[in-house]
């Protein structure tokens, strides 16, 4: 992804995990921070938001084991899904594969870069869900130790139904963005194989 679009990533995931990280640090949230303090924490908020990326990846994509992983299993759904409507994952360019999935990129950025467009913007979006989830899972566990208004608001349930909807937002978002490009893959495939023959 250009630079530009990490660079929104992770200010945006950043920028939320200031909630968590400034009571941490014994900074009243509901203070006014002044504009040139802000402006001074923007390469701490970058930082951050890789930090929380990371950490989400690790969670979502790797954990407990990368086959087991949630994004695995989400993938390996939409995978029975695609095959359902007829279009043959053994003729694709995304599937699976992180070799494969690289060569599409490339073909992509060569024969249809509109396409390769949107299937960054998709990814970029899923990746802001997935920090969004883990910054919000990381708020609710320390609202029980942090004493911060803005954290002991919610209650039990509360932080439990907003965890369960910014996953569930994730995991759509993750649903439709893969079987975008099983696709996108799919369609590209059988074009070069019709031409060709």
């Amino acid at each position: 992804m250009p630079l530009p679009g990490l660079l929104i990533e992770y200010l945006v995931v950043g920028s939320m995990a200031l909630l968590w990280v400034l009571p941490l640090l014994g900074i009243d949230v509901s203070d006014q921070i002044q504009l040139g303090t802000v402006a001074t924490l923007a390469p701490t908020i970058y930082i951050l938001g890789m930090f929380v990326d990371f950490i989400a990846f690790a969670l979502l994509s790797l954990l407990p084991i990368k086959e087991y992983s949630l994004k695995h299993l989400i993938r390996k759904a939409v995978n029975r899904d695609v095959n359902e409507e007829n279009h043959s994952i053994s003729k694709n360019l995304f599937y699976e594969n992180e070799k494969r999935n690289s060569a599409a990129h490339i073909w992509l950025s060569l024969e249809s870069p509109d396409l390769l467009k949107e299937v960054k913007e998709r990814s970029s979006r899923d990746r802001i869900a997935r920090g969004a989830f883990i910054n919000i899972l990381i708020l609710w566990l320390l609202s029980a130790t942090v004493n911060t208004p803005i954290l002991i608001q919610f209650t039990y349930i509360q932080w439990l139904i907003t965890s369960l909807f910014s996953l569930l937002v994730w995991v759509t978002l993750e649903q439709n963005s893969y079987k975008f490009e099983l696709r996108v893959g799919h369609e590209l495939l059988t074009r070069k194989i019709d031409t060709s023959s």
